[in-house]
């Protein structure tokens, strides 16, 4: 029965998750964003709610508006979308030591097509949708 009582029970948030998005969803005037935890950003816009993540990658901090993509590491025949170049031309004409380009981070659509090489090249209509920081390791 107490099993049965709890499974019952509608989840709460923590309540300093709960109290920052409802101070983020008080209003629907202009732009509003709130840090929920864990590289998690919830931005209002308006009448529109969305959830943006920081992708941590070795030193690099990642972030994009744009919904699907994926962050990897390079692999055999990798190519820019919409482009001939490899993805291993760009990191040798960039100078990327040998040892550090299979750990380079490349952002990626879920079917595989490489639109960024982080902090080095884009792919035609996909610059600027990377935000990327590179720290300390």
């Amino acid at each position: 029965a107490n099993l049965l009582a709890l499974a019952s029970e509608r989840p709460r948030l923590p309540r300093t998750l709960e109290a920052a998005l409802v101070k983020l969803l008080s209003s629907s005037e202009g732009t509003r964003a709130a840090d929920l935890g864990g590289g998690v950003r919830a931005v209002r816009a308006y009448d529109t709610l969305r959830l943006e993540v920081v992708v941590t990658w070795g030193p690099w901090r990642l972030e994009t508006d744009r919904a699907g993509l994926v962050v990897r590491s390079r692999r055999p025949g990798d190519r820019l979308a919409g482009r001939s170049r490899k993805v291993q031309d760009v990191l040798v004409d960039a100078k990327v030591p040998r040892d550090e380009r299979d750990a380079w981070p490349l952002v990626a659509t879920a079917d595989g097509a490489v639109v960024a090489v982080v902090g080095l090249e884009e792919a035609p209509g996909w610059e600027g949708a990377v935000r990327a920081e590179r720290g300390q390791e």
